[in-house]
């Protein structure tokens, strides 16, 4: 998720009704504070054997976005820190190299290699 994504998105819910939400069971979503009715949801898109999985999945994202939107962050500000040790270890000397775990060195490479698809750290050598 990027710093925009995630900037839109908390805008989007700053404007919007504070949640909690909630799902009465019929066909609106609902302000949990004031009962405030915010959506009405009809039709076979919404319904099926189970009830109304998609006001459901509303209710739940919306209800959930402020956790989700702090995680991202701090997964940002993690693998900000992880670039800067990349970076840092590959100016080190190498007998200060050669004294970090290769275990280490494989953690850092696999939490960046998630999003992002460059060398990383290499723990044989030791070179960034």
């Amino acid at each position: 998720m990027t710093t925009q994504q995630i900037t839109d998105l908390r805008k989007l819910l700053a404007e919007a009704t504070p949640g909690p939400w909630r799902f009465d069971g019929f066909d609106r979503i609902l302000s949990k504070d004031d009962e405030a009715q915010l959506a009405t949801v009809y039709g076979a898109a919404c319904q099926d054997q189970d009830g109304y999985p998609v006001a459901l999945l509303l209710v739940a994202a919306v209800n959930a976005l402020p956790v989700l939107l702090d995680a991202a962050e701090r997964e940002q500000r993690l693998r900000e820190a992880l670039r800067e040790l990349r970076q840092w270890a590959g100016s080190l000397q190498m007998s200060v190299v050669d004294t970090i775990p290769a275990s280490t060195f494989a953690k850092v490479n696999a939490a960046l290699a998630e999003t992002e698809p460059t060398r990383g750290l290499d723990s044989k050598a030791k070179t960034v």
